[in-house]
């Protein structure tokens, strides 16, 4: 018995979901069957046209979107609202109630700690970066020293591999100042 193929084969086929077997029975029933020739090009069709389709939704899709959220969440809200209030009376309005914008009030305590310890570990940072913090005799790196004192003091490192590259530097400063001028 002739085994019948249906769309859903076809696209299995395009997509290479097919064993080999089942693809081979396939092949041979499309060289048979003019009809399900012409369905497997019409499909071989869309497949190749997938890559240009565009899959942006269109305005009034995205505004349906918008409405069924703005008018879910308002039932929620109101729902959640009435489940907090404990009993019936008049309502105090707070500075959120007068906003356009709905905003929860643990959101705000959360920016609101963020940016403290943001700006603390900034004032931190900057304080050890002065070197007030450690020690505040220290010399500053960007202050500006004496090059005749540093001429003099050539601090000398304990690691010999940075005091031969110190002293690569300090010898290419001294080809500098002895070369001429471009």
């Amino acid at each position: 018995m002739k085994r019948q193929f249906k769309d859903e084969d076809i696209i299995r086929f395009l997509f290479d979901e097919m064993s080999q077997a089942e693809g081979e029975q396939f092949l041979s029933a499309i060289c048979a069957d003019e009809t399900l020739w012409d369905r497997y090009e019409y499909f071989q069709d869309m497949v190749e046209q997938i890559p240009s389709m565009s899959y942006e939704p269109s305005a009034l899709s995205c505004q349906k979107v918008l409405e069924y959220v703005r008018d879910t969440a308002e039932e929620s809200i109101g729902a959640s609202i009435a489940d907090q209030t404990p009993t019936p009376g008049p309502h105090r309005k707070s500075l959120l109630d007068f906003l356009p914008v709905k905003i929860n009030p643990n959101a705000v305590v959360a920016v609101a700690l963020g940016l403290f310890l943001m700006i603390g570990a900034m004032s931190i940072a900057y304080k050890l970066q002065r070197g007030a913090i450690d020690n505040p005799n220290t010399i500053n790196t960007a202050q500006q020293l004496d090059p005749i004192e540093l001429e003099e003091e050539k601090l000398d490192w304990d690691d010999s591999d940075i005091q031969k590259k110190l002293d690569q530097v300090r010898n290419g400063i001294e080809n500098l100042k002895e070369g001429p001028v471009l």
